[in-house]
């Protein structure tokens, strides 16, 4: 019975692999397809000194995080798609999907290609004349006039809907408009920062819309203690002032002579004796 022989290479991955889950805090899987090896450059340069990437054999990731006897990162190999490759860093999951996202640039769509998001040309001149562009255009269903000697889309046009395929045609038009919808980027697919994993869904979060969302949700909650008077370490100093004006309206009101009253009090009763006079006078 002949004994099957592991390559000396495949096991030094396997260990090289291991050692790295254990010495970072942070593991991430990345799909690497359609990523031209221009763009993965770039983006391993700027991140040089952040990051370890690794590329590698799927089986040879799977193993590794299988020797590890972690789940966590068990659990990160049943995500792996199209090319997979490994990140390990001691950055926090969130921040190395912010950066990998930063790092995007975009392209024109080759036929064939998924649309990332519905395609729509926009209504307005072109500069495109008059010929057999038209019969493109009819493909597609975007009416068109000519103006001017150039030919003008009448209306926007949604010509390729979210997850559809891009046809030729489609492909065509979009490039000679300068319309680049696909977009390229080291795609996080999962996460492991220490023991949690996070989901790319997750972790793209857009921060400024997230800051406004919670400031918004601070504002309301000072507004419903204030509404309640309950009070807290945050408006402990605006319920007592609130508390010090309304209760110093008051004794003004009734002509309670305090400290804090004595001024508008005194003025109120001098004018009132002044009017008194007055009246006295004219009798």
């Amino acid at each position: 019975m002949k004994t099957k022989t592991v390559a000396k290479w495949k096991t030094k991955e396997v260990k090289e692999i291991k050692e790295l889950a254990e010495k970072y805090n942070t593991v991430a899987v990345v799909d690497l397809q359609n990523l031209p090896n221009k763009q993965l450059q770039i983006a391993r340069k700027k991140l040089r000194g952040k990051i370890v990437f690794k590329l590698t054999k799927k089986s040879l990731i799977t193993r590794a995080f299988k020797e590890s006897g972690k789940d966590h990162l068990v659990k990160l190999s049943e995500d792996f798609s199209g090319t997979p490759a490994i990140i390990f860093t001691d950055m926090g999951a969130f921040e190395l999907f912010r950066l990998l996202k930063q790092n995007r640039q975009y392209t024109a769509a080759k036929p064939g290609q998924l649309a990332p998001s519905d395609l729509w040309v926009q209504a307005g001149p072109t500069s495109f004349v008059p010929g057999p562009i038209i019969s493109d255009l009819g493909k597609l269903g975007i009416k068109n006039k000519v103006e001017g000697g150039k030919i003008a889309f009448i209306n926007d046009t949604l010509i390729v809907a979210e997850g559809k395929p891009i046809d030729e045609t489609a492909a065509s038009i979009l490039s000679k408009l300068g319309i680049e919808p696909i977009e390229i980027k080291v795609k996080m697919v999962v996460a492991s920062e220490g023991s949690e994993i996070y989901k790319a869904n997750v972790m793209n979060i857009d921060t400024d819309v997230l800051t406004e969302r919670l400031r918004t949700a601070a504002s309301d909650v000072f507004k419903l203690t204030i509404g309640i008077g309950l009070v807290t370490k945050d408006n402990a100093s605006y319920l007592i002032a609130k508390a010090f004006r309304d209760t110093k309206a008051v004794a003004e009101k009734s002509g309670l002579l305090i400290k804090e009253t004595a001024g508008e009090v005194l003025s109120k009763v001098e004018s009132e004796v002044d009017a008194l006079k007055s009246q006295i006078k004219e009798e």
